[in-house]
């Protein structure tokens, strides 16, 4: 992994904290953030295949397991050449066994270049990415996020970003994605931005306070 850090002095953070005060009270709290990010993009899709309706603790241990059975070398080729009685053994379902093979089918046969998806657009790269089996619109857009470090992508579908909305703005439970819908149309174009932001909140533990009042 290497990191991302934002700095609440750039001016991309600046411009946030002006159009919306209230994200900027956060940012005004949390100050720079060192975001860790995964370059290496098929291992980075595995990661994200492994962790799929399980605990973190789960997810942890099955994809420490994958990696030393192919001695920390995950690539469509060393995964092609394991058996799939191995990658049972490492804790992975029927079913993600199927996702993990399609990935590495669709690398392996070059109908998926992982390293050309910087060319292309947002929806283009969520296109290619949901085109793998088990690949969704989550999944896809914590790749453009930590794989390739785009500006502007916000996951509605992300509980803790959705619980950070809650939070930070305090509305209603049913309101939750609703508010990140709204503030997102302010942080465009740099939600990945106020994302970490939010992300951070929730890694410090600070959705436990009633609100962000109680952290002043």
């Amino acid at each position: 992994m290497t990191i991302w850090h934002v700095n609440q002095n750039d001016k991309i953070v600046k411009q946030l904290s002006k159009k919306d005060p209230k994200l900027g009270e956060l940012i005004g709290l949390i100050g720079n953030v060192d975001f860790q990010t995964r370059p290496d993009r098929f291992r980075s899709l595995v990661r994200s295949i492994t962790g799929q309706l399980i605990s973190v603790a789960a997810a942890e241990a099955i994809f420490n397991r994958l990696d030393r059975a192919l001695d920390g070398d995950i690539t469509a080729e060393s995964v092609k050449r394991l058996p799939d009685e191995t990658i049972r053994e490492c804790g992975f379902s029927r079913s993600k066994l199927q996702y993990l093979r399609d990935l590495q089918e669709k690398v392996c046969s070059g109908s998926l270049n992982l390293n050309e998806l910087d060319n292309f657009d947002d929806q283009t790269v969520i296109k290619c990415l949901t085109d793998i089996k088990g690949i969704g619109a989550w999944t896809a857009h914590m790749f453009l996020i930590f794989s390739l470090k785009r500006q502007n992508i916000l996951a509605i579908g992300d509980i803790g970003l959705q619980r950070a909305a809650r939070w930070l703005y305090q509305v209603e439970q049913s309101k939750r994605k609703e508010a990140l819908l709204v503030e997102g149309e302010k942080w465009s174009p740099h939600c990945t931005i106020a994302s970490i932001y939010l992300w951070e909140a929730v890694q410090r533990g600070w959705l436990s306070y009633d609100s962000i009042e109680d952290l002043k």
